[in-house]
């Protein structure tokens, strides 16, 4: 929001933006030896929220402005400001985004299902391990002379 290039000048543009700094403030400032002999320049001219951010709405600015209120006696408690009309149709949206991506979810967990499913199917046939599925046409399976399946010949002499 006012990025200075020093402390001081971060101050310069916070009061170029909200005005002037509060009594408590500068008596911080001039009690503290790094500051003491500092002077913060005037402002040629404010830059209120509204020239800095044209495009952000009424609502949003004076949330904006809530927050930044210098005196911290005067500035909004948090609980205060969760009850600002910025957030009123918050949970609405909120509710619909999080129903959203659990139908989005459920949709993709149908289909992993339905795609295990058909794995599954091409696997086992009845509880029973498929076996050459055509996959390697150069191998059949043999049969001893009791119906049992046995492994085919490797054609060198095995």
């Amino acid at each position: 929001l006012w990025p200075g290039k020093s402390d001081v000048d971060q101050l310069y543009l916070i009061r170029k933006t909200l005005g002037n700094l509060i009594d408590k403030h500068v008596a911080i400032l001039k009690s503290n030896p790094h500051y003491k002999n500092v002077h913060i320049p005037e402002p040629d001219t404010i830059e209120p929220l509204e020239q800095k951010f044209p495009y952000v709405s009424e609502r949003s600015l004076d949330f904006m402005k809530s927050c930044l209120v210098m005196d911290p006696e005067k500035r909004l408690t948090c609980g205060q400001l969760s009850q600002h009309p910025y957030f009123d149709g918050f949970t609405n949206e909120f509710e619909r985004e999080r129903k959203e991506q659990q139908k989005h979810l459920h949709r993709e967990q149908q289909k992993l299902l339905q795609q295990q499913a058909k794995i599954q199917n091409n696997v086992y046939v009845t509880g029973t391990k498929q076996q050459n599925q055509g996959h390697f046409p150069s191998l059949s399976r043999n049969q001893d002379h009791d119906g049992n399946n046995t492994p085919a010949s490797d054609d060198r002499g095995g």
